[in-house]
């Protein structure tokens, strides 16, 4: 039997062998089953997913390729009154891939700590309303709406910081964030440990520093735009060179704001987020560099959509998103704008062993659908038109580029469509769907470009909760 034949059959005999109908009890947890006490909580999730492409967009690549991504998280907070001890372990692996696969440290992460911090929580901070977290040791954040700090949930692998936070809640609703904390390399980075799955514990990059305040205000102007809410941010990020390795020096700063109202039905919702980086930076990672480039670089997210007052509640929305590309090389000014420790996947489409869409040097138009077709089902579908926001600066996703720009930057269309659906409520989650990238003149003409027309991605999941 066919290698992918063989790998559809043993992912979707899961879902047969699962139970199929709804059980009408609370869904199965682990603390429950153990007898935990009452000061210790223990919850966790596995996840498989099953990938497979046709047809390449990457360079030097042809025919098909596969994956079977599984991951396995356990999380336990033990404590009483307002202080916490958390611990989170995780396991991260890839199965039925070829040597080729372009697998790496966002996948294979093996039988390692993904959260280890204390906490202290208050609901009356000196004595007023407002409810203040505090947390010290490797977490994972996620802030305001993902673009620049977010848990990954696609990803296979969770990358954490190591450091302070502070949240603060007013009785109105206001959030204020504060962070300093130190990005953890999650290993192995190794080629051939990847591949192996092999083992090696994640490291504190203390040559690197992330830190930042992240304001949210609600219901920003009242009465007079209710339901409208605004963010405000400020981020540094500072990195130094250290033994194994060479860095670019970066000195950035990020300045940015939001607006935004969340869709509801019969209403019309709106999404705008902007941020401008500045600083320095060398202009290589070579040992020995001493040429300095000033940082200026930009990203822009609007979108506005309209939910239906209908039984499945269907979302039109229409996005717009570009991030800064360099222009010019040569010149003494670094124009990309990288995100810093967010999830990619809900403003750019399917990642994992696929993701033709970067947010570096991207610029896109797109539709989104979504309606829910029951409480445990919703179907989503994007169509999406995508360009380099500069046409003589690299596609980040493949490393291709055309320094002429005679190659255009129309980088193609991309399709996608997904399906979600509970097949135990609260316990067991099914997501599949698939993407059509459809080569644009970009892809088609750049130097060393791809074979073909076309590149056809599925993917199936299962996500178990206990």
């Amino acid at each position: 039997m066919p290698r992918n034949i063989c790998l559809i059959f043993t992912f979707f005999s899961l879902i047969a062998t699962s139970p199929t109908s709804a059980s009408t009890e609370s869904p199965w947890r682990l603390q429950r089953a153990i007898g935990t006490p009452d000061w210790l909580t223990v919850s966790g999730e596995h996840r498989q997913r099953l990938e497979l492409v046709n047809g390449q967009f990457r360079p030097g690549r042809t025919g098909n390729d596969q994956a079977l991504m599984m991951r396995t998280l356990i999380h336990a907070v033990a404590g009483r009154g307002p202080f916490k001890v958390g611990l989170e372990l995780g396991d991260s692996r890839v199965y039925f891939n070829s040597s080729d696969t372009p697998i790496g440290g966002a996948d294979v992460n093996t039988a390692d700590i993904v959260q280890a911090y204390l906490s202290a929580e208050t609901d009356s901070l000196f004595g007023t309303d407002t409810k203040a977290i505090l947390k010290l040791g490797r977490q994972t954040l996620n802030l305001g709406s993902g673009r620049q700090v977010f848990r990954p949930g696609y990803r296979n692998v969770v990358r954490p910081l190591t450091g302070a936070y502070l949240r603060l809640d007013t009785a109105n609703g206001d959030e204020l964030h504060a962070f300093y904390s130190v990005p953890v390399s999650t290993l192995p980075n190794d080629r051939n440990a990847i591949l192996d799955n092999g083992h090696a514990f994640d490291k504190e990059l203390w040559q690197q520093r992330f830190f930042g305040l992240h304001y949210r205000r609600a219901n920003l102007l009242g009465g007079i735009a209710p339901d409208l809410w605004g963010e405000a941010y400020l981020y540094g990020f500072r990195q130094d060179d250290r033994e194994s390795a060479q860095t670019p020096d970066r000195r950035v700063t990020d300045i940015g704001g939001r607006l935004f109202r969340a869709p509801a039905s019969g209403e019309w919702d709106m999404d705008v987020e902007a941020s401008w980086r500045f600083g320095d930076q060398l202009a290589s990672a070579l040992p020995g560099e001493t040429e300095s480039l000033d940082v200026s670089a930009n990203m822009l997210f609007a979108a506005v959509g309209y939910t239906f007052e209908t039984v499945a509640a269907p979302r039109l929305a229409l996005e717009y998103f570009v991030t800064g590309g360099d222009d010019d090389p040569a010149d003494a000014t670094y124009g990309r704008y990288e995100r810093y420790f967010s999830d990619r996947r809900r403003d750019l489409g399917n990642t994992g062993i696929f993701g033709p869409l970067n947010a570096v040097n991207q610029e896109h138009i797109r539709l989104n659908s979504r309606m829910h077709l029951s409480t445990d089902t919703s179907l989503q579908a994007t169509y999406a038109a995508a360009y380099l926001a500069s046409g003589t600066d690299t596609w980040d996703s493949t490393g291709l580029r055309d320094a002429s720009g005679d190659s255009g930057d129309f980088v193609g269309h991309l399709i996608e469509g997904t399906l979600r659906h509970w097949l135990i409520p609260g316990s067991l989650h099914l997501e599949a769907g698939g993407s059509l990238f459809v080569f644009g003149g970009f892809t088609k003409n750049v130097p060393g470009g791809p074979d073909g027309t076309r590149a056809l991605y599925g993917f199936g999941q299962l996500t178990f909760h206990f």
